[in-house]
């Protein structure tokens, strides 16, 4: 226990400084944007008109299904739930869960790694657990300073949507650390697995934006990870099933990367 609780703080706090500019990126990042709302909102026709001057095809590929870009929700989601707040939360996990293993493989030290009186499936599940505590504490954390936000400049969220959201978040960047652990599996440097993971990150979203635009894409929409992500509708207080489908992905991913890692012969 003494061990697996002394690996876990060491994977964690290795990444202090890391973390700890991501959440600084991200309290400045939520602060600016509640800042603005109630100036944004202070006269909303003035907007609407400079809107309808954009093409509606880049308008629509934008706001995806975000809603009215004219109501708190709909803005709050454009400019910064979506897709902003997660790919920040993302870069940080994506980074994070590629040194779980890769690290070791990369620089030759995973025989050292192995060595440790823990078992694989412990060794993997203390470090897993370390980067899934620095998601849980950027999607809380952010949420909880955005709420003090909305109360310091007046305007109103609901509080079921901020905690649906974060299930959203958690969620879906746990997903993305479970699906960059799986692919550090497979490949000696880190660069491989984040970048694969990226580049699905990135490809999702076009996908997703386009096939709103696109009737032809609609087809391969359900195959897009932001076609599950529907952070418009948790701020208006809404949870789908959406969320299961995320949620059944990471535990997908995890599990079999404790397989593989269990019973892979990795050693170099």
């Amino acid at each position: 226990m003494s061990k697996g609780w002394t690996v876990f703080k060491r994977f964690f706090l290795e990444r202090k400084v890391s973390f700890s500019l991501t959440l600084l990126g991200l309290l400045l990042y939520a602060w600016g944007i509640a800042a603005f709302v109630p100036t944004f909102f202070k006269d909303v026709e003035a907007w609407e008109k400079i809107i309808k001057l954009y093409p509606e095809e880049m308008l629509t590929f934008v706001s995806g299904s975000a809603g009215n870009l004219l109501t708190i929700e709909g803005f709050l989601n454009i400019e910064f739930f979506n897709p902003w707040w997660i790919l920040i939360m993302g870069g940080f996990a994506i980074a994070m869960a590629s040194a779980i293993v890769g690290r070791e493989v990369e620089k030759k030290t995973v025989e050292f790694l192995l060595s440790l009186p823990l078992s694989r499936f412990s060794l993997l599940l203390t470090r897993f657990l370390s980067t899934l505590l620095a998601i849980f504490l950027l999607s809380s954390l952010t949420l909880f300073a955005f709420y003090l936000f909305t109360l310091f400049y007046d305007f109103t969220i609901k509080t079921e949507g901020l905690f649906y959201l974060f299930l959203y978040g958690l969620i879906f960047t746990s997903l993305l650390a479970s699906l960059t652990l799986f692919f550090s599996l497979f490949f000696k440097e880190r660069s491989k697995s984040i970048s694969l993971t990226v580049a699905i990150l990135i490809a999702s979203y076009l996908v997703e934006n386009l096939s709103v635009i696109y009737d032809k894409l609609e087809w391969i929409s359900p195959l897009a990870l932001f076609h599950y992500y529907k952070p418009y509708q948790a701020l208006k207080g809404e949870l789908s099933y959406h969320i299961l489908v995320l949620l059944g992905l990471f535990l997908l991913f995890a599990v079999a990367s404790f397989l593989i890692f269990s019973r892979k012969d990795i050693a170099i």
